[in-house]
């Protein structure tokens, strides 16, 4: 999927979708959400990964 494909499904501009992929902006919880239905990702799935990834010892309450 392209950046202009993306961002007309998510009715963003294209810089939109550029600017987190360059990491020159944070996305907040409901645009990952909405982001991640558009590609056809779980978001979930996404930050349960990302949570098992991160050393133990780094982890927060919610990871114990």
């Amino acid at each position: 999927m392209t950046q202009q494909q993306t961002a007309a499904a998510l009715d963003r501009p294209q810089s939109f979708v550029s600017k987190y992929e360059k990491g020159e902006r944070q996305l907040n919880v409901i645009e990952f959400i909405e982001i991640c239905l558009v590609l056809g990702c779980d978001p979930r799935t996404i930050v349960d990964t990302l949570a098992e990834l991160r050393p133990a010892k780094t982890r927060g309450w919610w990871a114990s």
